[in-house]
């Protein structure tokens, strides 16, 4: 079965002071700007956003993830588990 994606953004906001992370797992919006005789006339921040298709002709849209924090984000919850484990199955003598 071959995979297509299509990507298109999603406008996020104007101005890039006005852009609040809402998930570090997202990649970073990009600010276009149109500049005219030195100056900002135009701003806007756009989001990656990806189309996918999935089973019997249906679509899938969702935010580009950033794959280094999302490595990050599962690498530190299998940390937390881990030391779970640890703690239960090899705890010191001494405690």
């Amino acid at each position: 079965m071959k995979s297509r994606t299509h990507k298109t953004g999603l406008v996020v906001g104007l101005f890039p002071e006005q852009y609040r992370i809402a998930d570090l797992r997202l990649n970073k919006p990009v600010c276009h700007q149109q500049i005219e005789g030195g100056k900002i006339t135009g701003s806007m921040l756009l989001q990656d956003i990806e189309t996918a298709p999935i089973e019997k002709g249906k679509e899938i849209t969702y935010f580009c993830p950033n794959n280094v924090s999302v490595l990050l984000s599962i690498s530190s919850k299998s940390l937390g588990k881990a030391s779970e484990l640890y703690d239960k199955f090899f705890h010191s003598p001494r405690d």
